[in-house]
């Protein structure tokens, strides 16, 4: 895996915010990689909306799960097993609201072609896990920036592809942990600009677990490094 040696932060175009390692700081995901010429989409942008399937069970907390045909990633670790499905590929509504230091450019702009996807993350482990949040994301290999790739807040969009705005079931959230019983799944959508053939990496993707006494297990469940090529 080859990374940079320098890694800009991102300045979010929202005042006295950065774009820190998980690029939360505004409350919406924008992206942050550079485009290189030889690995520009030539694709058309594809907008056919994706429907639910049985391939995953949900958890009795979990909102409905929407995957597709398209496999980017799988694999497992700690038992728990995480899939990345590729949606669709849509264009940006507006800006990036993240900004390159040097030259104060918005990493992207409205038009660029962004591409959908969902992590699903299955329970193979055997035993019940307390489950709270997922953190981390996609990253370019050849990204120039810290942290994940941001992505574009489009709400309309994410529920043209009957996309949930968040894991949990209205109501369902529970601050001490939910259950998360072996064979279920739950599912986290994301965006990213879409460079099809370019390398991507998985960083600091996990599931926030608690152990039986409510502490948080640090140590186990994160994907980082793992890769894949965009397609």
């Amino acid at each position: 895996m080859t990374f940079h040696s320098t890694k800009k932060i991102l300045a979010c175009a929202c005042a006295g915010f950065l774009a820190m390692s998980t690029l939360a700081g505004c409350g919406a995901k924008d992206d942050d990689t550079t485009t290189d010429p030889t690995t520009e989409a030539s694709t058309p942008a594809d907008d056919t909306p994706t429907t639910p399937t049985g391939d995953h069970i949900a958890a009795d907390w979990a909102s409905e799960i929407v995957t597709s045909d398209e496999v980017l990633f799988r694999g497992e670790t700690d038992g728990v097993q995480l899939t990345i499905y590729k949606l669709a590929v849509h264009p940006a509504i507006k800006d990036s609201m993240f900004v390159d230091p040097d030259t104060k450019e918005s990493v992207f702009t409205q038009g660029t072609d962004m591409v959908w996807v969902n992590y699903v993350w299955t329970n193979n482990t055997g035993e019940t896990l307390l489950y709270s949040s997922t953190g981390g994301g996609l990253r370019y290999e050849d990204s120039p920036y810290m942290g994940k790739n941001p992505g574009v807040t489009d709400i309309e969009f994410r529920d043209s592809l009957g996309l949930p705005g968040t894991e949990y079931q209205p109501g369902a959230f529970n601050a001490a942990g939910s259950s998360w019983v072996p064979g279920t799944s739950f599912a986290v959508n994301d965006n990213i600009e879409y460079r099809p053939g370019v390398k991507v990496n998985l960083w600091n993707l996990k599931p926030s677990i608690k152990d039986s006494a409510g502490e948080w297990i640090l140590d186990m469940y994160t994907f980082n490094g793992d890769e894949f090529t965009m397609v």
